[in-house]
């Protein structure tokens, strides 16, 4: 069979094999409302490269390259700085300043070679032990007519959107497959980020991948067109505003541009200078409460600046921040839902809740001991005046619970990771392929909500390197639950297909034709083995000692009496050994002479 029916059959079984079960709640004291289903394969990716089969990374392989570049650039550094070639470059600076207006200028051999090593870098922009690039990451879910939608990426290259309807049967949610919408923006460019903002009734939908952004306006059809489309520099971050048809950009080059999506200009243009300690070039915009404000978000610092004037309005450090750490960096920035005044701020370490009225002071702190530092958030509205803050870091896709109230505080919750879920369904028997493995320990790229209109319960979606969704159920401990095995798949109705790779049928019949023959009965064999000898034998051996050993033994069996004694051995075999130096000096002194 052919190639592509291989890989339908390995997406078929990795479907198959993973089957979530065991009911483990979450409890939160005193409140005690929380509890959490293990993860259920929502939707599986059939377009997989085999790296990412096999646990390649392609989120962590930026980071990974990265590293590799800058040890050998330090190495090639460290050696032009010594010996013969730091002599050669002040030569050829002398040779440059001298002969400026000269055509020809001889290089050393060195420099051009080190120049193509300069090339190789992955990304020039990028420096970090995570990749924040996929910052806001790459799954959102809206609401349209009274329908759940969701938007993902997918594809091998991470280049496709899909935007697909969610249909709530039997208390589980499943994506409606019939009505899925397919657009790539940029051929080749992976998107990093995915917003969706709902305007006076209509849904937009935001993609940002390295250097561009493209905005997709949903009409009643569920048809996706392009509506506004920017070339830019390398990007660091985006929003759309909620009221204006306005979408502001930050570049790497720290430069803020604030565009009309109807007119395709450029309103205005402001540079904001960073404060991030080391050349990390990561900032977070938002918009406020107020459409005029946007917020931007450093390592060290937060900032509030007037679209118009482009001046600072408000800013806080976060060494300044009750609790915060010395070394702490900012790391994850999101506003609330139940109060537009109140933010989140995630860092290496804390959880921050702020107040942009009162910055001085710090309203919650949680410590939220993930092994990363937190990449994406997800503020989901429990109830009126209750909220759920969800926090989650790049590798290995942690995911930590927040309550935030109004009148009480309550500890961060650790729920269960994807593959805290597989090694529970392996404990159990169950998901025993060892492929499974690498596919889920692949990192987070995204992460987003859905809540049923009808019960509080809440699903929670996680978005995979290889473009897997995975759903986990957040609901309330009263329900009651009919039974403690939740299916954690979609059923199809595909046949199975096996490959001439999984097909055992000729080594079955090979097997089946083979007779079998009676195994012969071992004999007894009478020969005496090399350990097996008789006292006789054994009392044979000179040595004064084997007599005393041997009595140990308590050896009865005797087949033969000696004549000789062992003490007239012993003594005979001294006198010999006596009489050979004796005669063998004597025969090399009358030799000598």
């Amino acid at each position: 069979m052919s190639a592509n029916k291989h890989e339908e059959f390995e997406d078929y079984t990795f479907e198959n094999v993973f089957e979530a079960h065991n009911n483990k709640p979450v409890n939160i004291p005193k409140y005690g409302s929380l509890g959490s289903f293990q993860h259920r394969l929502l939707k599986s990716s059939s377009n997989v490269d085999d790296e990412s089969k096999h646990g390649s990374d392609i989120v962590n392989n930026l980071v990974f390259r990265k590293k590799s570049f800058h040890r050998h650039w330090k190495s090639k550094c460290k050696a032009l700085n010594n010996g013969s070639y730091a002599s050669d470059l002040k030569n050829f600076e002398k040779q440059i300043s001298e002969t400026r207006n000269a055509m020809c200028v001889k290089v050393p051999e060195y420099i051009p070679k080190f120049m193509e090593f300069v090339d190789e870098d992955p990304d020039a922009n990028f420096f970090g032990n995570y990749n924040w690039l996929y910052t806001g990451g790459c799954i959102q879910h809206f609401d349209f007519n009274g329908n759940y939608y969701l938007a993902y990426v997918a594809g091998k290259s991470r280049n496709c959107l899909h935007v697909a309807s969610l249909k709530y049967d039997d208390k589980l949610w499943c994506i409606d497959k019939s009505n899925l919408q397919k657009v790539t923006p940029s051929v080749g460019k992976g998107i990093f980020e995915i917003l969706s903002v709902e305007k006076n009734g209509n849904n937009i939908i935001g993609v940002r991948q390295k250097d561009s952004c493209v905005i997709y306006n949903v009409s009643e059809s569920i048809k996706v067109s392009e509506f506004f489309d920017l070339q830019e520099t390398p990007l660091s971050s985006f929003d759309i505003s909620p009221v204006h048809d306005e979408l502001c950009v930050m570049g790497m080059n720290h430069r803020i541009t604030f565009w009309d999506m109807n007119r395709k200009e450029i309103p205005m243009v402001t540079y904001f200078p960073s404060d991030n300690p080391r050349c990390d070039n990561w900032h977070n915009l938002l918009y406020s409460a107020d459409p005029s404000v946007v917020s931007i978000a450093g390592r060290k610092s937060l900032k509030w600046m007037e679209r118009r004037s482009s001046n600072v309005m408000n800013s806080v450090q976060l060494s300044s921040l009750k609790g915060s750490q010395r070394d702490e960096e900012i790391s994850m920035y999101c506003a609330s839902k139940r109060n537009p005044c109140l933010v989140y701020v995630g860092s290496d370490l804390n959880l921050f809740l702020l107040d942009i009225r009162s910055l001085s002071s710090v309203i919650e702190c949680w410590t939220h001991y993930l092994t990363s530092p937190p990449l994406y958030s997800c503020v989901i509205p429990y109830d009126k005046d209750n909220e759920i803050v969800c926090i989650a870091n790049q590798h290995p896709g942690n995911v930590v619970l927040g309550f935030s109230s109004k009148s009480e505080t309550w500890p961060p919750v650790k729920i269960p990771s994807r593959l805290d879920s597989l090694y529970s369904l392996q404990a159990s028997g169950l998901c025993l392929d060892p492929s499974v493995i690498p596919r889920m320990a692949l990192g987070l790229t995204g992460m987003t909500y859905l809540k049923c209109v009808k019960s509080s319960d809440v699903e929670l979606l996680t978005h995979t390197a290889a473009s897997d969704i995975f759903s986990q159920s957040l609901f309330d401990q009263n329900t009651e639950m009919n039974s403690d095995n939740l299916k954690g798949l979609v059923s199809t109705k595909e046949t199975l297909q096996a490959t001439a790779r999984w097909n055992f049928k000729k080594l079955y019949n090979e097997l089946t034709k083979c007779e079998v023959q009676p195994k012969p009965p071992m004999e007894k064999s009478t020969a005496k083995q090399p350990w097996q000898l008789s006292k006789r034998e054994l009392l044979e051996y000179k040595d004064a000692l084997a007599p005393i050993l041997l009595e140990a033994w308590e050896i009865d069996k005797v087949d033969g009496k000696s004549s000789i004694s062992g003490e007239q051995k012993v003594t005979a075999w001294l006198d010999s050994s006596f009489n050979t130096v004796y005669t063998s000096q004597g025969n090399n002194l009358w030799d000598d002479e």
